[in-house]
């Protein structure tokens, strides 16, 4: 059975759009996942990057979109950062911006998380951050994540039922959350956007 698929025709003016997050530039493709309330983008992301510990080793960003988290953590920390996102779009996004604020310690990764991860050995002391999908990071991902043993992992997530379930599997692992913040991205709609920290107990 054939599936039919969209092409984007684009008719006039650049399939960009660009914010400013933290002091840096973001720049987002038509075709780029990209956080629709605007003016939550700064408060969002500064949460994820209060939460995630400074100092240490690497910092990896899985599912990372056009960096919103990625390129804040690298300029805070000055670390080799690992921005990993499937969408070619994204990424690419996400290695203009970062070139165009000069983070040359930010790797920007167009691949599976899955994969990314079993190509990446782990690190003492690596942070993590997770924004999976709606269908929420998974039980492989989980597991994979929570044998490379990192100080602390911050996950975004915007349904609450995947999310329960995850952090179910994360605390079958040890990691339990310390740290639980709400976003209404919409208000008066059940989308809340939900970052937790998770540290071993």
């Amino acid at each position: 059975m054939r599936t039919r698929t969209r092409a984007l025709e684009w008719l006039a003016g650049a399939p960009f759009v660009e914010a400013r997050v933290l002091g840096l530039g973001l720049r987002a493709h038509a075709s780029s996942f990209f956080q629709a309330n605007r003016f939550l983008l700064e408060p969002l992301a500064r949460k994820v990057v209060d939460l995630v510990p400074a100092g240490g080793s690497r910092i990896l960003d899985l599912y990372a979109g056009v960096g919103l988290f990625a390129l804040p953590l690298a300029a805070r920390d000055g670390c080799e950062t690992v921005a990993v996102e499937e969408s070619r779009f994204a990424a690419e996004d996400a290695r203009v911006s970062a070139r165009r604020a000069g983070l040359a310690r930010l790797e920007v990764r167009a691949q599976d998380v899955a994969r990314a991860l079993a190509e990446l050995p782990p690190l003492a002391g690596e942070r993590i951050v997770l924004d999976p999908p709606r269908t929420g990071a998974g039980r492989g991902v989980v597991e994979a994540l929570a044998a490379r043993g990192p100080a602390s992992l911050v996950y975004v997530s915007c349904d609450p039922p995947t999310l329960g379930r995850d952090l179910a599997l994360f605390a079958a692992r040890g990691y339990r959350p310390d740290a639980v913040h709400l976003f209404d991205q919409f208000p008066k709609t059940f989308h809340i956007e939900t970052v937790v920290r998770l540290r071993r107990a």
